[in-house]
């Protein structure tokens, strides 16, 4: 008697690993079953210990109202859980510490908007730090697939506590840390009501025990264990970027060497016309009849800083449409691109020159700083694009891309910008007489030190708005060495608070 022939599964249920039911058309597996399967079922217990501890310290460390060193603390503590895992040799370690490095500026630095710069910059080189590749299409996806990556870590990170505890690890580990607590509030109350000088102690360290601030504790925490949780699982189960919906798609040589050679045109056009203008600074201000400081710099800066952009956008697209699978095409390419960035960079170096005679003319500000500090930027760019057009392959200029961005960031924290625009400002009110009230009045305790060299009553106009802040208390993690600095210059001049900053312009 035959045997009945023997029902095998489709290849799409077991690549799906889901089963089967008769009539049922087995449907295509999902990106993230093809790509993002999870190689550990569950969190290991080093990993959640990890995560918690992390958490536990930037809840007791991070002052959300002000740049302090708890920034840089939470960070460290962030950056040392995920170093400390099993699969640390996958992690792109030189990020992470790029994101540490970032997070030192908010104990550098007074000024909040920096503070804000640097945990945006630390979280994108936290993304890239736990991110497969290096192409440009891994690093744009890397902090959407962290952020994806946090749905995924909790369950996983769930299953591994409950493993590590007989199904009552969560249960335990929040006794845990409850008894400790409790420990703390009641015999560490207990001690300060005993001695003056220890509670003083306790006020310098623990953070203000009330409603919002546990509110606010809780919330740290429960975001630093996301952002280790998440890290950790891409760790261990690290995600491919999508690809494309449809491969790239290349154009003939004539469909972008005619528009890229009219812009070459332009431009060497625009340089062989405006040599004079572009360089001559303010002895071609001072020789050009009816010319002002402020028509040689405003006519012109935005306009080249617009084109600047547009320029590295038009590489970028040539880039990739244009064919370079002969030598030919490749030489097209590389002499084409490179003329184009050569002449790019004079138009760079021309808008920095303008901006410089108009900064140094009518004063500084941050908004002229960043904006000066973003055209360098640019220049930088240009070069990375000139030596990866030497080569014939450059997979790192991706990475090089972001991380130089990253680094400028950085410069410019050190370079302590509130100060150097106050500085240079003071120095100009020393030779003009003239000084802007309005944009300084704006500036932080970084700017302090360089104002208190001011005479009356523009010293005390400038001051006197800083007192409150630098006055109050500050706990062990809010300290900041931009405060710290204002402090002492104010302790050596005097500031009259009557005075106002109407009577100082």
């Amino acid at each position: 008697m035959d045997k009945p022939p023997i029902q095998t599964e489709p290849a799409e249920a077991v690549r799906s690993s889901r089963p089967v039911h008769p009539g049922r058309v087995p449907t295509q597996p999902g990106w993230v079953e093809r790509h993002w399967r999870p190689r550990s079922p569950r969190a290991s217990r080093p990993v959640v210990l990890w995560a918690v501890g992390a958490a536990l310290l930037g809840a007791w460390a991070l002052p959300l109202d002000v740049p302090g060193a708890g920034w840089t603390v939470a960070a460290l503590g962030v950056a040392t859980a995920l170093l400390a895992l099993g699969r640390t040799a996958r992690a792109n370690w030189w990020w992470l510490l790029l994101g540490v490095a970032l997070m030192t500026l908010p104990t550098l630095r007074a000024a909040s908007w920096l503070t804000a710069l640097a945990v945006l910059g630390a979280g994108v080189a936290l993304a890239a730090s736990v991110s497969r590749g290096r192409t440009a299409r891994d690093l744009v996806w890397a902090p959407v697939l962290y952020g994806a990556a946090v749905f995924r870590a909790l369950p996983w990170a769930g299953r591994g506590l409950k493993h590590a505890g007989g199904g009552q690890g969560g249960v335990r580990v929040a006794r845990t840390v409850a008894l400790s607590l409790l420990v703390l509030l009641v015999f560490g109350g207990l001690l300060a009501g005993a001695d003056s000088d220890f509670a003083d102690l306790l006020d310098l360290v623990l953070p203000a025990v009330d409603g919002e601030s546990l509110v606010l504790s809780a919330w740290v925490f429960a975001v630093l264990l996301a952002l280790v949780l998440a890290g950790s699982f891409l760790l261990d189960s690290p995600a491919d970027a999508p690809e494309p919906g449809r491969p790239r798609r290349t154009v003939r040589v004539a469909e972008w060497a005619w528009p890229v050679g009219v812009l070459v045109a332009l431009f060497a056009a625009f340089v062989a016309t405006q040599v004079r203008s572009l360089f001559g600074g303010e002895g071609h201000v001072l020789r050009t009849a009816s010319l002002t400081y402020a028509e040689y710099a405003r006519s012109g800066f935005w306009q080249l800083l617009v084109v600047t952009a547009l320029t590295l956008a038009v590489i970028g697209l040539v880039a990739r449409v244009a064919p370079r699978e002969t030598a030919e095409e490749r030489l097209w390419l590389r002499s084409v691109l490179g003329v184009l960035v050569v002449l790019a960079l004079v138009i760079v170096a021309s808008a920095l020159v303008r901006i410089w005679v108009y900064q140094g003319a009518y004063g500084y500000t941050l908004l002229r700083l960043l904006v000066s500090v973003a055209e360098l930027w640019m220049a930088v760019l240009f070069v990375l694009v000139l030596v990866a057009g030497a080569r014939r392959r450059a997979p790192w200029l991706p990475s090089a891309v972001v991380g130089s961005a990253l680094v400028a960031l950085f410069a410019l924290g050190l370079l302590d910008p509130e100060r150097f625009v106050a500085e240079r400002n003071v120095a100009r009110f020393a030779e003009t007489g003239r000084l802007d009230v309005d944009h300084l009045s704006t500036l932080m305790a970084d700017a302090v030190p360089a104002l208190t060299a001011l005479p009356e009553p523009q010293r005390s106009c400038l001051l006197s708005h800083q007192l409150a802040e630098l006055e109050a208390d500050e706990r062990l993690t809010e300290w900041n060495l931009g405060r710290e600095r204002a402090r002492r210059a104010l302790a050596e001049v005097g500031v009259d608070r009557r005075h106002d900053c109407y009577s100082a312009r």
